[in-house]
């Protein structure tokens, strides 16, 4: 649903993808065979979240356990903030 309100962050990290995998010299034939392997991936992700999740019992456990995701990942999030706050970054 983020990728609907706020697209432009998910446009933005497509294309850093495209500049990190693709050498510069990449022809069109690169360029396609990422966007298709990327496209695909993508509706298999989106696809089986759909299937699990419209299972019942996934989604109730879903719901019980929505707190403890909730904080392990703000903790591990934090952890990480801090982790690049803190590190010396030389040039």
């Amino acid at each position: 649903m983020s990728d609907l309100l706020f697209p432009l962050p998910c446009i933005l990290f497509g294309w850093t993808i495209y500049a990190v995998v693709l050498s510069p010299d990449a022809g069109p034939a690169s360029v396609a065979f990422l966007f298709r392997t990327l496209s695909l991936t993508s509706m298999l992700v989106l696809v089986g979240y759909a299937v699990l999740f419209s299972s019942a019992p996934i989604a109730q456990g879903y719901v019980r356990l929505k707190r403890v995701f909730d904080l392990t990942f703000g903790v591990l999030f934090g952890v990480a903030s801090l982790k690049l706050l803190t590190t010396k970054h030389t040039p």
